[in-house]
């Protein structure tokens, strides 16, 4: 767990201290947490996440039993705030792609 909150922040440009407050943390706690001496506990896990509109496994490192390619893993982030509606239209559009790719 402890490279994957480095990563992240690194990846966004922000420093130890920029992400502590953003935490509600001290950054002395989000140290250990980044060389693995402390793990954070779950209201900072969901806070961490949202920060870098990423899944609490992608903060935490758990791999999945199959590979999610980087598309995947980029539309799984883009569609949490979208409407009924809005996922019903992307759903469709799937559909369609994937019944135009079977007649073909």
């Amino acid at each position: 767990m402890a490279n994957n909150i480095k990563q992240l922040r690194l990846r966004r440009g922000i420093t130890q201290i920029e992400l502590a407050k953003l935490c509600n943390i001290s950054q002395s706690a989000l140290s250990g947490y980044e060389t693995g001496r402390y793990e954070p506990d779950i209201d900072t896990l969901v806070r961490i996440a949202k920060i870098f509109n990423a899944t609490i496994d992608e903060v935490v490192g758990v791999v999945q039993d199959q590979e999610i390619s980087d598309i995947e893993s980029a539309l799984s982030r883009e569609i949490h705030d979208l409407t009924d509606v809005e996922m019903q239209d992307i759903l469709d559009y799937v559909q369609f792609k994937k019944s135009r790719r079977i007649s073909e």
